[in-house]
């Protein structure tokens, strides 16, 4: 993929900010409501690192195309379709780090290696292969992202960004 200006890079980043916070339940600790057992998402304890200055590291650490961004967007929908996983302040990181990892080794012909991954996303290696095995099965293996598919959520992300960028 070519690299993006930058300005539709922050534009990206902010669309799929908002996107996750559209999809998750700040705030709520869903695991202790309703006594179900933590998954291999969910974090000891809530990660104090705000989204967006995540994702930004993230592109500049790993010098991935900001679509890719957009093929991960598919992937945590394609996520949630399959396991009907609430997103919350416990898991969205991990969640949003393993989609990040999976949607770089489907666009790059060289990705990075789990372990320099794994250090910009903030986890162990161990932690991120069981993360990326488990969300591949998760979302059954499915990592193909039609140009149909493609453009929908290139066109969403477009019209999100329009909206925010006229209400501000």
């Amino acid at each position: 993929m070519p690299h993006m200006h930058k300005n539709y890079s922050n534009e990206i980043v902010d669309v799929l900010v908002e996107l996750i916070k559209d999809v998750s339940t700040e705030g709520v600790n869903y695991q202790k409501e309703l006594e179900s057992e933590p998954t291999v998402y969910d974090s000891k304890e809530v990660v104090n690192v705000d989204l967006k200055p995540y994702l930004v590291r993230w592109l500049d650490l790993t010098r991935q195309d900001p679509l890719s961004l957009i093929i991960a967007a598919s992937y945590i929908d394609k996520f949630i379709a399959h396991t009907n996983t609430l997103i919350t302040d416990y898991n969205k990181h991990r969640i949003l780090l393993t989609s990040l990892v999976v949607a770089a080794k489907t666009t790059d012909d060289q990705p990075l290696t789990n372990s320099l991954f794994a250090k910009i996303g903030g986890v162990t290696v161990a932690e991120l292969n069981r993360l990326e095995r488990t969300f591949l099965t998760d979302i059954e293996w499915e990592t193909y992202v039609s140009r149909g598919t493609f453009a929908k959520y290139y066109q969403f992300f477009s019209t999100f960004a329009t909206k925010k960028t006229v209400s501000t």
